[in-house]
C-alpha cells in the first residue's frame, strides 16, 4: 500500500462527519438537483468515497459508485447494503462500455489529479457517458480554505438551531472537525506542491469543452465558495438539450 493509498484510507476514517455540516449537505443537494434524475436514469459515481451523495437521491435510481479507495467502498456498502460497487483508479480505462451512463457525478474528486491526467479522465468520461447525457462536477478551487466551510456551517446552524445547540455540536465533532482540517492542510499542500490541480476560474469548463462536453449554465461556487460546479452535455449526438 503506497502513501497516497494509506492517507485516503485514513481520511475517509473521518470522512462522513461532513454528513453534519450544512455547506457540505447544501452541496450534495446542488449536485443531485443539477443531474435531472428520473426513475429511467444510469448514474456513475465517480470517485464515490463513502456515497453519500446517495442519500440526496430518492426513487429507483440505478447508481454505480467506482473509487480506488476498499476503505471508503467499505463504509459504502455499510450504508447502502444493496449499492452497486467498483474498487478501480480512474486514471485508468473506466470498466465499462461506451454509451453506458445517463448521468456521470463528480464531487472533489477530479481536483486530486496532476493536471496532465485530466485530459485521459475527461475522455473517458465522454466515452462511457451516452449521447445527450449530462456530466455534474464539482472541484476545488484556488481559494480553497478548509476553515471557511466550517466558518460558514457556524453560522448557519446558528441561524437554524441557535447557539447552545449549535455549541454543543460543536463539542461531540470536535476530534473528527480537527483530523479533517489537518487532512485538508495536507491536501492544500500537495496542490502547493503541484501534484493536486485546484482550479481557477473557467479552468474546469475549458478543460471539458475541448471534448465537445459543453457547460449547459455558468460555472457556480459551491461549499462555501470554495468550490465550483459545472453542468455539462455530451455533444455526441446532434440532440438539443
Amino acid at each position: 500500500m503506497d502513501y497516497q493509498n494509506k492517507f485516503w484510507e485514513r481520511y475517509f476514517e473521518y470522512y462522513d462527519v461532513l454528513n453534519r455540516v450544512i455547506p457540505y449537505q447544501n452541496l450534495l443537494k446542488k449536485l443531485v438537483s443539477s443531474l435531472k434524475l428520473s426513475s429511467k436514469s444510469k448514474v456513475l459515481d465517480l470517485g464515490s468515497g463513502t456515497g453519500n451523495i446517495q442519500n440526496f437521491m430518492t426513487g429507483k435510481v440505478e447508481v454505480v459508485s467506482i473509487d480506488n479507495s476498499q476503505a471508503a467502498l467499505d463504509r459504502l456498502v455499510s450504508k447502502f447494503p444493496d449499492a452497486v460497487v467498483i474498487k478501480h483508479s480512474i486514471v485508468d480505462r473506466l470498466p465499462f462500455e461506451d454509451n453506458t451512463f445517463d448521468r456521470i457525478v463528480s464531487n472533489n474528486v477530479l481536483y486530486t489529479l496532476h493536471e496532465s491526467q485530466w485530459d485521459k479522465v475527461i475522455l473517458e468520461l465522454r466515452r462511457v457517458s451516452k449521447p445527450n447525457g449530462l456530466i455534474v462536477v464539482s472541484n476545488l478551487n484556488d481559494d480553497f480554505k478548509a476553515i471557511n466551510i466550517y466558518k460558514d456551517h457556524i453560522r448557519k446552524s446558528i441561524k437554524e438551531i441557535g447557539i447552545i445547540k449549535t455549541v454543543f455540536e460543536l463539542v461531540t465533532l470536535l476530534y473528527p472537525t480537527i483530523r479533517m482540517l489537518q487532512f485538508n492542510k495536507r491536501i492544500s499542500e500537495s496542490n502547493s506542491a503541484g501534484n493536486y490541480s485546484f482550479l481557477t476560474d473557467l479552468e474546469q469548463q475549458n478543460r471539458f469543452a475541448k471534448y465537445k462536453l459543453l457547460p449547459i449554465k455558468e460555472t457556480e461556487l459551491v461549499y462555501s465558495n470554495q468550490a465550483y460546479l459545472d453542468v455539462f452535455i455530451n455533444k455526441k449526438a446532434n440532440v438539443e438539450y
